[in-house]
């Protein structure tokens, strides 16, 4: 902003006086016997603006109709109070007004009149046409709560007002020359200089600036220097008019605002938001060669039940020693912030071996594990770490904000897993928490996942299929897709030691895609021949296992249904197998990947029941349409009540609910038995076969449907 317009008032609203400005903007030559209701369309405001009841309002400009701000600032003189009355809003209407429309309702401005020359220290000084009879004019420089400096030519001090000199607190002999410069940070007033001499004034209006400026006192202010250049005329040299204009209060709000928006008030840490804008900033920066992230998600236990007991005044104190234990707890976290709640994280950058990792979460779940004071009684306090690993590979295309949520979501899981695990220790999430991978090194670890995303391309990796087989007719009637690694070196590896690692790396879409188009090339050329040479009226279905990663993102599941729909199969051909860490890891998203599948006409299994929380809540809960039963549970039904026990109530459990039993790992003819006998509808395991390459699962497929006896003697 630069000068303003402005006016003076007496109490019954009466024009005292007026600057240059003014008088071009409002379109008068002579305020005598003028209200500032003749100025401006009466509002319910402006009574109270000119007794001083109120400091700003809204009017329309009885010339022009346009919208402007009035703003009020009382003073007194020897005549009783008066009113200064500055005038903003007015950008757009000295732009409507330039030219030849401005000569048209101004008669009494030139036609050459633009924004950038209405102004000068004389007609701010000196009120022109004034009413007959009125006191002696006013310097209204003096009433402006603006800093207004003039300069000359080269830049020099020529005259200033009382604001300027407050505001700075030099003296006139001090700002004299280039002195004033002093009051400015160094960078700021050589760009100011730089920019007055470079700048086409023909083209610019004004030049501006914002800095932090440091008073004689040692007060630190924000202000708002405004530049305009004042080109020479009868009255006045040439130069440049540059207004301060005090922001302290708008850049204070400003910061806190930001403060607000980007840390946790009660801790003061940074928040979920800061956080996140941290990671990706970090995910952005990393390199494949260069390290590691770790994503620490960190819940304390127990936390509900000290703010039952306690009250929530009490559970926020224990969030602050939290807050401020985990700050401390290494110089090497990048970010430390609070989600909500009882929920931190931690992130460490820079990582080059995961022993660095294992031994920051040893250290940081010690100085948890504490006995603190609350209202008096000492309570222990422990904390669940989950943890989470990225590092950059070619292969992963996702984008920076679903790498950070996948990280996140990860980690949390892994605190799920540490809560299950007993509280008070940490988990990884994935491929680092595999016993197998925790034996080799980082590096080691880092340049399998490399060879998995190369094997994706080559055929190293391929597809086997165990089958599954109707208890009360001996049928095979389904299959479970596996998928396997055959590594150069180290020789067949299972997938639950791979697929992780494929999963923490972003490489779930392209390895997905690559599965359901092998399964869909060997139901095509090998299952459909089985389907019309069988006796059954059943048709042939292929299980497949979904990760968490799979199951949350829509975009796999919207490929994998293009794909089987592109091969003309049935969705009801093919069943997808979940398990309860995937269900826990994001509840929602899971909750809505297993409808959007029924709504497409696949079927859901719940597979390793038993192993996890096995909570009844998922089977009404989710809809599911079977269940697999844990091989640990059939391993002991010969030799264990108990074993049989959960089995058989399992099974009249699913049925009730109207859900399939399918029960793993059968081994022996006394467990398929077993399972006959309590009307278990499925099962699988090395009694039929081991999982097999497509041409010997057709084989054993054909041989069973032609015996159409109990499979236990079909493989003999």
């Amino acid at each position: 902003m630069g000068p303003v317009p402005t006016l003076i008032i007496d109490t019954f609203g009466q024009l005292i006086a007026a600057d240059r400005l003014a008088e071009a903007f409002l379109g008068f030559d002579n305020f005598k016997d003028l209200k500032i209701t003749d100025l401006f369309d009466d509002s319910s405001h402006l009574g109270k603006i000119q007794t001083g009841n109120i400091n700003q309002c809204e009017a329309t400009m009885t010339v022009s109709g346009s919208r402007v701000s009035l703003h009020s600032t009382e003073m007194n003189t020897p005549d009783g109070p008066h009113y200064v009355i500055r005038i903003s809003g007015i950008t757009d209407s000295l732009r409507k007004f330039g030219g030849q429309n401005l000569q048209n309702h101004l008669p009494a401005v030139s036609a050459q009149t633009s924004a950038q020359d209405q102004f000068s220290p004389q007609q701010i000084q000196t009120p022109l046409s004034p009413p007959e009879n009125t006191a002696p004019p006013i310097d209204l420089a003096e009433y402006s709560p603006h800093g207004l400096l003039l300069l000359n030519e080269k830049f020099e001090f020529e005259t200033a007002n009382t604001a300027f000199f407050t505001m700075t607190g030099l003296s006139r002999v001090e700002a004299h020359g280039r002195g004033w410069l002093v009051a400015l940070p160094l960078d700021t007033s050589q760009e100011l200089a730089k920019s007055v001499g470079s700048v086409d004034w023909s083209s610019t209006d004004e030049i501006e600036k914002e800095c932090l400026i440091v008073n004689k006192p040692g007060e630190q202010r924000w202000i708002r220097v405004v530049g305009r250049r004042v080109d020479e005329s009868s009255t006045y040299k040439s130069g440049y008019v540059l207004t301060f204009q005090d922001i302290n209060h708008r850049k204070n709000a400003e910061e806190r605002n930001q403060k607000l928006a980007s840390f946790d008030s009660l801790t003061g840490l940074p928040n979920r938001r800061t956080f996140e804008s941290t990671l990706a900033d970090c995910i952005v920066q990393n390199s494949p060669v260069r390290s590691i992230l770790a994503v620490f998600f960190i819940d304390l236990d127990g936390f509900k039940q000290i703010n039952d007991s306690y009250g929530h005044e009490a559970g926020d104190q224990l969030l602050k020693k939290v807050a401020l234990t985990i700050s401390k707890s290494s110089a090497r976290a990048t970010k430390v912030a609070r989600l909500g709640g009882d929920e931190f994280t931690i992130l460490l950058t820079d990582v080059k071996r995961i022993e660095e990792v294992k031994h920051f979460a040893s250290r940081l779940t010690l100085m948890l594990q504490e006995s603190v004071s609350i209202k008096g009684v000492k309570t222990e306090v422990s904390a669940s770490i989950g943890i989470a690993m990225h590092h950059k590979l070619l292969h992963d295309r996702r984008s920076t904000d679903r790498i950070v949520n996948d990280l996140l979501r990860h980690a949390d899981a892994a605190m799920y897993a540490a809560k299950s695990a007993g509280k008070n220790c940490y988990r990884f999430y994935g491929a680092y928490d595999d016993v197998s991978m925790n034996r080799r090194s980082l590096r080691d670890t880092d340049t399998l996942i490399k060879e998995v995303s190369r094997a994706i391309s080559g055929d190293d990796i391929f597809v086997e299929y165990q089958p599954q087989v109707e208890t009360r007719t001996g049928q095979i009637v389904s299959c479970e897709a596996l998928i396997r690694w055959h590594h150069p070196k180290e020789g067949l590896i299972g997938p639950a030691s791979f697929v992780p690692l494929v999963e923490s790396s972003g490489g779930m879409g392209e390895l997905t895609i690559w599965l359901i188009t092998r399964i869909c090339n060997d139901f095509r050329n090998s299952f459909r021949e089985f389907r019309h040479a069988s006796d059954s009226d059943k048709e042939l279905s292929v299980s497949v296992n979904l990760s968490p990663a799979q199951l949350q993102d829509k975009n796999i599941l919207f490929a994998i249904d293009q794909i089987i729909c592109n091969e003309s199969l049935k969705p009801e051909n093919f069943i997808f197998e979940i398990t309860e860490r995937t269900l826990i890891s994001d509840p929602i998203s899971g909750h809505d990947g297993v409808n959007w599948l029924h709504s497409r006409g696949y079927k859901v299994a719940l597979d390793d029941f038993g192993t996890g929380y096995s909570s009844l809540s998922y089977l009404h809960r989710f809809p599911l349409d079977e269940i697999k039963l844990d091989g640990s549970f059939i391993k002991d039904v010969k030799v264990s009540k108990a074993s049989r026990a959960v089995v058989k109530s399992v099974v009249e459990l699913a049925h009730a609910l109207g859900l399939l039993v399918t029960a793993e790992g059968v081994e022996l003819e006394s467990q398929l038995e077993f399972l006959q006998e309590i009307g278990c509808d499925q099962w699988q395991g090395y009694l039929m076969s081991a999982a097999t390459r497509p041409v010997e699962f057709l084989k054993l497929v054909r041989q069973n449907s032609e015996k159409n006896v109990n499979p236990a003697l079909a493989i003999a």
